[in-house]
């Protein structure tokens, strides 16, 4: 299995220690190793081929920044943040399948 993530995010190191505990074999790929472009290349895809499996119609603009935070809005109104917590307990990026059910969820 192939893991990505950053490091030193603390999310990133408590799953890193889970698999271990676990007993779970995997290469990780730290991301802030990983050539940019191919990287957004890679979440535009995944990300557009989940969303689309429940809207046909659906436009996925991304942004890339520099503050660790992961942010989703629909119609100029935020779904999901990791930092702020809006949809979520503590700071961590959805979980599978979870934006489109948020999104479900407000039409």
């Amino acid at each position: 299995m192939k893991f990505y993530g950053i490091k030193n995010c603390n999310s990133v190191k408590k799953a890193i220690d889970a698999l271990t505990q676990k007993g779970i074999v995997f290469d990780f790929m730290d991301i802030k190793k990983i050539n940019q472009d191919i990287l957004y290349t890679w979440l535009k895809q995944k990300s557009f081929e989940e969303l689309q499996s429940d809207f046909k119609d659906v436009e996925v603009e991304f942004e890339i920044g520099g503050r660790g935070d992961f942010i989703v809005e629909v119609d100029g109104k935020v779904i999901f943040s990791k930092t702020q917590l809006i949809n979520c307990e503590s700071e961590r990026f959805p979980y599978q399948n979870e934006i489109n059910q948020l999104i479900k969820n407000r039409v």
